[in-house]
């Protein structure tokens, strides 16, 4: 199943409130991404749609108003950032070599990761349009700097990921294994 532009959109906006959920409280769904959807996460995000444009969910908390593309995409792109959260945080950190970790607010280091994820995982989803969509995102969820900030951040690493693999043979990850500071 194709995600379509607004299924997308409410993907990422859900994928981004369970991954800050979970980076946040690491038992704020114990049950997962079934126990997530009955908080009904989307419910006031339809103001970040287009004039035309329809949401995935209706934002009265019924439930898919089509055939769920925006859960599928949410739960996909989320499942790809956990899986892989250790390699995207390196290469993060390695992009943000100038910044400790730690003062990279953690909204925006999830956005981060999930633009980067998208890159890197998503073959659908063109790397500019991954960054984007992290500024977009930057823009309704970050601080005031934060869409600056997240495209700067993801067009380095879009630009300098080739040289990275190319220097350390294919791995572009440095060798430390250090945490953002938002564990």
């Amino acid at each position: 199943m194709t995600a379509n532009r607004s299924d997308r959109m409410a993907g990422r906006e859900a994928a981004l409130l369970y991954l800050f959920g979970l980076d946040f409280d690491g038992d704020a769904w114990p049950g997962g991404f079934p126990e997530f959807w009955k908080s009904d996460p989307l419910k006031t995000a339809g103001e970040s749609l287009e004039e035309g444009e329809e949401f995935a969910f209706s934002p009265s908390g019924g439930g898919p108003a089509r055939g769920g593309g925006a859960r599928d995409y949410a739960e996909r792109l989320a499942g790809a950032v956990l899986q892989d959260r250790e390699a995207l945080d390196a290469l993060i950190r390695r992009a943000v070599d100038k910044w400790a970790p730690d003062r990279v607010g953690r909204v925006e280091w999830i956005i981060l990761r999930i633009g980067l994820c998208e890159m890197r995982s998503m073959p659908d989803v063109p790397p500019q349009v991954a960054i984007n969509e992290a500024v977009n995102l930057a823009k309704r969820f970050g601080a005031a700097e934060s869409s600056r900030f997240v495209n700067g951040v993801l067009d380095r690493i879009r630009i300098a990921l080739p040289e990275w693999e190319k220097e350390s043979g294919g791995d572009a990850l440095p060798e430390t294994p250090e945490s953002p500071g938002h564990d």
